[in-house]
């Protein structure tokens, strides 16, 4: 259910250009440092009090393609169109700020099924990059979605090593995360010769991701054990995977990530249902409703393939508690 998350990398990267005016300076740093630890809601208030504030049209347009990129993470796709194209249509701005915005822009049309259109803007985006490690891996990571399903892992294979030459350190983690994202997306439809090796190298990433973050970035922090749960709860390892998940709730807690704590209490309730622990089992389902309640202006009303997000995403949450509900209503 974490569709959202590791779409593009565009919103962990840190430098922005200094303006003139001290607290749209403010303002623009905390939204980012927002946009990083997940708060969107924050970051849009402190972008929607920006742009007023921004002088010349430097600031306007760099105000407005942050506000494209939150918008964006926010899965208010149409907002987020028409924001970072207009950003980029004045070909102004500093040029990594603009290589960001196409990147955005690029996923978000490989998101609506529209190859060439993202193809055009990663083409775009590289140029504006320079020799910006950050912004290459991102492009790369992105490119790697417009790959026949065959040559995807290959291509992450050659990307991974890539990430060391990233600093500081701790600006490496949202890249490990996509590559663990990305490997566990192919490996639920490759065969078991492949499965180790894709196992390999998503545990590898999480692992390099957890020995680079620490307690200043809860959000990475969560999101990491999210995935290393994800991945022992997939190999039956429930112990284990209880452990982390419990673990990655904190961290989320701290946060308020609405987006992760519905994922990590639904796995939670899985969970608890597996060890046969049917009270725990549902408090976490009905905590994971109550996410869903606080995120839901924030889900798109269908994906781009047609299908309901509903069905895909949510359904099986409410399905779960029903099911757990019936269950102890029948042993009373």
């Amino acid at each position: 259910m974490n569709y959202w998350r590791h779409l593009t990398l565009v919103l962990s990267l840190t430098a922005l250009p200094v303006c003139a005016a001290d607290q749209l300076t403010d303002l623009l740093k905390q939204a980012n440092t927002a946009l990083q630890q997940g708060q969107y809601y924050l970051a849009l208030t402190d972008l929607n009090t920006a742009l007023p504030l921004a002088e010349t049209d430097t600031q306007h347009i760099q105000t407005l393609g942050l506000l494209g990129l939150t918008h964006y993470r926010m899965h208010h796709y149409p907002q987020a169109e028409a924001l970072l194209q207009e950003a980029i249509n004045t070909g102004q701005g500093e040029a990594q700020d603009r290589a960001r915005w196409h990147i955005a822009l690029a996923a978000l049309k490989t998101n609506q099924d529209q190859p060439d259109q993202a193809k055009r803007l990663y083409t775009a985006a590289l140029k504006l990059a320079g020799n910006n490690p950050e912004l290459q891996i991102s492009i790369q990571l992105g490119q790697v979605q417009l790959l026949p399903n065959n040559l995807r892992f290959a291509a992450l294979q050659k990307i991974a090593p890539q990430i060391s030459i990233v600093t500081p350190p701790e600006a490496r983690i949202p890249h490990l995360l996509n590559i663990a994202a990305f490997v566990r997306k192919l490996d639920k439809n490759t065969d078991q010769q492949h499965h180790k090796t894709h196992l390999k190298l998503a545990y590898a990433s999480l692992e390099q991701a957890k020995a680079l973050s620490n307690a200043q970035h809860p959000r990475h922090w969560a999101e990491i054990l999210d995935g290393l749960a994800q991945l022992y709860e997939e190999e039956n390892r429930l112990d284990e995977a209880l452990y982390l998940n419990g673990q990655a709730l904190q961290a989320a807690k701290s946060v308020q990530a609405d987006d992760l704590l519905l994922d990590l209490e639904w796995r939670q309730g899985r969970l608890c249902r597996a060890k046969q622990q049917l009270p725990a089992a549902m408090a976490a389902y009905q905590r994971a409703v109550d996410h869903i309640e606080a995120i839901r202006q924030d889900i798109p009303v269908e994906y781009h393939d047609g299908s309901s997000s509903f069905r895909e995403t949510l359904e099986p949450v409410y399905l779960g508690l029903a099911d757990l509900l019936l269950l102890g209503a029948c042993r009373t």
